[in-house]
């Protein structure tokens, strides 16, 4: 014989899912939320996606604008324990990756597309990437041309493998991005040895940091300053010049070296007002240095091995 089901409406006396005690209406040891039959209506069921989307909207918008308007805030509360009305900074980063994913494609910007021919022709790693290609049986002056360094056009073979790397690599390089983090948090954690922080505390702040960096500086204002600059080379064609890095360098400098100032105040506390801004200059000048340097390279070999 069946266990009779309990009744509807009947109060829990236990937590379904540990059977702890239920204090107020969630359970003091896992969470769960007090049973309640109201919930198991259709109507309740139907609204719960729209109930649940207002929610998190509620927590994501804070979270984006505090990034924005109230640099190292986000971190700081964090780090002092106030958790409830953020989401996780891991989450923050995500988010914010997964939207670039996405609408990067829409954006013209030139960050995370590190083409072959740049690879192979800009980066101190050239004679790697040559030697791969050598291997797959492409001729050594194929290569050279692919390069930029031969005469004449590469071969159909070798454009058309290039262009395929090119088109992975974008992909692959949303993904990669994560090493910016532990990477950046490494020269928060230098930068500010003596503040008293701990590991974990400089990781937060660079995974808030790097979310801020793709969402704001590269998705909104790196496109903005490019049309701005296509449009003063069109006026004034002695500006031909101003394009590429001659744009993506300041900005980036620019940008990143207030937030990170901002910060600094918010997050390792009180300190002179020179020092502080040095040290922003110091971390954006590394955070450039980082791209260019492990990140491409990361890049360059996961695409390459995954291809």
């Amino acid at each position: 014989m069946t266990p009779e089901a309990p009744r509807r409406g009947a109060a829990a006396a236990a937590c379904p899912t540990c059977e702890g005690a239920f204090l107020g209406p969630y359970c003091h040891q896992c969470g769960e939320q007090r049973p309640d039959p109201r919930r198991d209506r259709l109507i309740e069921y139907a609204l719960a996606p729209v109930r649940a989307v207002g929610s998190l909207d509620g927590r994501w918008l804070r979270a984006l604008w505090s990034l924005v308007r109230r640099p190292g805030a986000l971190s700081a509360e964090w780090a002092r324990g106030a958790r409830v009305r953020w989401p996780r900074p891991w989450s923050v980063f995500f988010f914010v990756n997964v939207t670039y994913y996405f609408v990067a494609s829409m954006v013209s910007t030139g960050f995370l597309k590190t083409p072959l021919q740049m690879h192979l022709s800009g980066s101190p790693w050239r004679k790697d990437v040559a030697a791969r290609l050598a291997q797959r049986g492409f001729a050594p002056e194929d290569i050279e041309r692919l390069a930029g360094l031969g005469e004449g056009r590469p071969s159909a073979a070798l454009s058309q493998f290039a262009h395929a790397f090119d088109a992975h690599a974008a992909s692959v390089s949303k993904l990669v991005v994560v090493s910016l983090v532990p990477m950046f948090a490494a020269l928060l954690a230098v930068a500010f040895l003596r503040s008293g922080r701990r590991l974990i505390d400089h990781l937060v702040l660079a995974t808030h940091f790097i979310a801020w960096w793709i969402g704001f500086a590269v998705l909104v204002s790196l496109p903005l300053f490019e049309a701005l600059g296509a449009a003063a080379r069109g006026a004034f064609p002695g500006l031909e010049w101003l394009n590429g890095d001659a744009i993506f360098v300041p900005v980036e400098l620019a940008l990143a070296t207030l937030w990170l100032s901002l910060a600094a105040r918010r997050f390792y506390g009180a300190q002179s007002a020179a020092w502080r801004w040095a040290r922003a200059l110091v971390l954006s000048i590394g955070l450039l240095g980082l791209i260019v340097g492990p990140f491409r390279r990361l890049e360059f070999l996961f695409a390459w091995w995954t291809l």
